[in-house]
């Protein structure tokens, strides 16, 4: 089954993955560059402490708790030189664990982005990210094999030129690798291309339409036909035509919504071994999301999302198995400024998950179809001293519902950050 690596690059969302604490370093990266700006010189350097208490770091039934320590360090640079901005930034991880010390792990984030004016109509922009850290213990459905590393490496290339009147058109290419020290099959290449049309007929309004195409290979994913096990390898062809919009209803409302038509195949790289439709997927997938603030101190941030993670699963001469199919996911957060330097954000999410299991034996029909919840909850507070030092401190509680290929789990998480910037 394939296991995603899914660590975000945000602070308050990175406690919340446990073990996956490398999104710290990477939000700080994110933070750092934004405020070197701020002062005389381009550079910038910042230093995290960070202390999580998680009661289910492995994120299974019955997982242990533990304490982790996650020190990093940021030097950040960003300066603009007549039509071009060029940024970047280098983090380094120390992460250690009370009693799993297994999971002891160093890690890093390095990023560079590039923009350019080219004329008056065009602009391009391009960004570069590498970074290794542990894998989401919760993308790995309840797998215990000790520690795990995943090395990711994302190209992005976007071009913008503008038409006549309110038209423009862009185009989005990609490349990312992802290569695990533990579970080679899992290794992952993918290419994406993107080509669309954007139509503003106001400042507030605009509509948008593109085709996407992304291939991902797995060089070395296994196929079982009957008692071989074979990594073959296998491709995962992905088509989308997407329609936009967003839509500004006043300077306190703002409305973003996406509709794809997706396809998506299955294709093992042998040709004499059989591909299987039942991992195909053909449907409507897409995101809605809204922001609004009513006063000063009050904003919300409402979003609804429907997806595949359809590469997961693998196919065998009885059987095919189907992880994570499709997820359709809520989320709500809330932000209440209380002054300039004190904040509090509160924010509930629902996933509703679907999995299918096909298995034929002896005649007999074990075929399994489940579905599961998992749903989360947090409350931060973020204090900023002055412009050098910031704390935070957070409370998350995790909840996910069994189904065929994870187990069931829940988990208390508090973690508390502090921030020293210097730029």
């Amino acid at each position: 089954m394939r296991m995603t690596e899914k660590c975000s690059a945000s602070v308050r969302v990175s406690v919340q993955s446990g073990a996956c604490l490398v999104g710290i370093a990477s939000g700080l990266l994110i933070s750092g560059a934004a405020h070197a700006g701020i002062g005389m010189t381009p550079f910038s350097l910042s230093l995290s402490q960070d202390l999580t208490y998680d009661s289910n770091v492995e994120r299974v039934e019955g997982g242990r708790a533990d304490t982790v320590s996650a020190t990093s360090v940021t030097a950040g640079f960003d300066k603009q030189y007549g039509r071009q901005t060029y940024s970047a930034a280098l983090t380094g991880l120390i992460q250690r664990f009370q009693d799993l010390s297994i999971y002891n792990n160093d890690g890093f984030t390095a990023e560079v982005k590039v923009a350019s004016d080219l004329g008056d109509r065009s602009r391009v922009n391009a960004s570069f990210l590498r970074s290794r850290s542990l894998q989401d213990f919760e993308n790995r459905s309840g797998v215990s094999d000790g520690k795990r590393v995943v090395t990711n490496s994302n190209l992005g290339l976007r071009f913008e030129h503008g038409l006549i009147a309110q038209w423009k058109v862009m185009s989005d290419a990609g490349y990312s690798t992802a290569d695990y020290d533990k579970a080679a099959e899992e290794n992952r290449t993918s290419r994406s291309l993107r080509v669309g049309v954007r139509h503003s007929p106001s400042d507030l309004l605009y509509f948008e339409t593109g085709l996407r195409h992304t291939m991902s290979d797995f060089p070395k994913r296994r196929v079982l036909q009957g008692s071989v096990n074979e990594a073959i390898g296998e491709q995962i062809n992905r088509w989308d035509v997407d329609f936009q919009a967003g839509l500004t209803m006043t300077g306190l409302s703002q409305l973003t919504a996406r509709l794809n038509l997706t396809k998506e195949k299955q294709d093992t790289k042998d040709a004499s071994k059989p591909d299987d439709s039942a991992r195909d997927f053909s449907g409507v997938t897409g995101s809605l999301a809204w922001s609004y603030t009513p006063r000063g101190k009050l904003s919300y941030l409402v979003s609804l999302s429907r997806d595949t993670n359809n590469s997961g699963g693998f196919t065998s001469t009885t059987y095919t198995s189907l992880r994570d199919r499709l997820n359709t996911s809520l989320d709500v957060t809330a932000l209440w400024r209380l002054t300039q330097k004190l904040n509090v954000r509160g924010n509930a999410g629902v996933t509703h998950i679907q999995e299918q299991e096909r298995l034929q034996l002896d005649g007999d029909d074990l075929s399994e179809d489940s579905s599961g919840t998992r749903g989360k909850v947090s409350l931060s507070l973020n204090y900023d001293l002055d412009r050098n030092w910031g704390f935070s401190c957070e409370v998350v509680r995790t909840e996910r519902t069994r189904t065929v290929f994870n187990s069931g789990f829940s988990s208390n998480l508090y973690s508390c950050n502090g921030t020293f910037l210097m730029d």
